[in-house]
């Protein structure tokens, strides 16, 4: 339950942060007319990027047996968990070894549509880059130290995003 508990504030603290609360409240508003179905489009993006989020971050605490906290936050440890002690390789993961990245910026992406605005979607393909850099710099380096032979295996298996 705990480590539960911490996922949920590792969550409100980071994702949360970078999804809504610097594109919906720090960047500026340039709107585009998106059409009837954008309210629609952006409904159905960020619901999806939710439930993937969350699906992430069960299997984080299930399977992995720890948190979403990336490795360089273990002085925060007490309040955003540890990162997961097994390497998470079951249901989405199968698929993309970063569904929980793919998520946060699908869900940008929907509160793009969502708001109709240009500088948001400009966002999304930022975030992106910067997840992709933290990616293949920081993290895979990290777990490939940690994890050794079963997370090459991993490497093999699945692709990075999609």
């Amino acid at each position: 339950m705990a480590t539960l508990i911490r996922s949920l504030i590792f969550s409100l603290l980071i994702p949360a942060t970078v999804a809504v609360v610097i594109p919906r409240y720090l960047l500026p508003h340039y709107y585009l007319n998106c059409g009837i179905w954008s309210f629609r489009i952006s409904l159905v993006l960020m619901a999806v990027a939710l439930l993937i989020y969350l699906w992430c971050v069960l299997a984080f605490v299930v399977q992995g047996k720890g948190t979403p906290a990336v490795w360089f936050t273990k002085k925060l440890s007490f309040l955003l968990g540890e990162e997961p002690k097994k390497t998470v390789t079951s249901g989405l993961y199968k698929l993309s070894r970063n569904p929980m990245y793919l998520s946060v910026c699908l869900f940008i992406i929907g509160l793009a549509y969502f708001e109709e605005n240009l500088f948001i979607f400009i966002y999304a393909i930022v975030v992106f880059a910067f997840f992709h850099w933290v990616v293949v710099k920081l993290e895979e380096p990290h777990l490939k130290k940690k994890f050794g032979d079963e997370y090459l295996s991993y490497l093999k298996k699945s692709r990075r995003w999609l």
